[in-house]
């Protein structure tokens, strides 16, 4: 977790992407999927010399399926939509993963409106151009406790 950490504080969204695997799985952490959701976000929000990177979009892949299964977060197709797209539009260079989030978004669409698809669309093609997407900010579990 240190060395996770340590990353994660410096602003590496490989680091950050690594905390939140840690705080999903429970490795050396109480496991706790709020957290690990914030920090996913964090991760998948970075961008490489204004380039996605495999680390932020493996880290929108978890965090598309968090939302999509509403683990650690309130379920949300359209939230699950958009953050798998991106991930989906990233990691097409990895054959095995592009098609699993292929299946994932086909089997997501089937349950979501036309008017959802195509909202999710329009925020992927935004994100796309470079412009911010506005996301729901996971905050800190101790915020959500009444805890600073």
């Amino acid at each position: 977790m240190r060395w996770y950490r340590r990353a994660a504080d410096q602003g590496h969204a490989g680091g950050q992407a690594g905390v939140g695997h840690l705080y999903r799985e429970g490795i050396g952490v109480p496991r706790d999927m709020v957290e690990a959701a914030r920090w996913y976000q964090l991760a998948a929000q970075r961008r490489s010399n204004g380039k996605p990177s495999d680390s932020d979009q493996s880290a929108a892949r978890e965090l598309g399926r968090m939302y999509r299964d509403g683990a650690g977060v309130k379920q949300d197709p359209l939230h699950a939509w958009v953050w798998l797209r991106r991930a989906h539009l990233v990691l097409h260079r990895r054959e095995p993963e592009r098609v699993t989030i292929q299946d994932e978004l086909a089997a997501l669409g089937s349950r979501m409106t036309p008017g959802q698809k195509a909202e999710g669309e329009r925020l992927v093609e935004k994100w796309l151009r470079g412009e911010q997407i506005a996301h729901t900010v996971i905050p800190r579990r101790s915020a959500l406790l009444g805890r600073h």
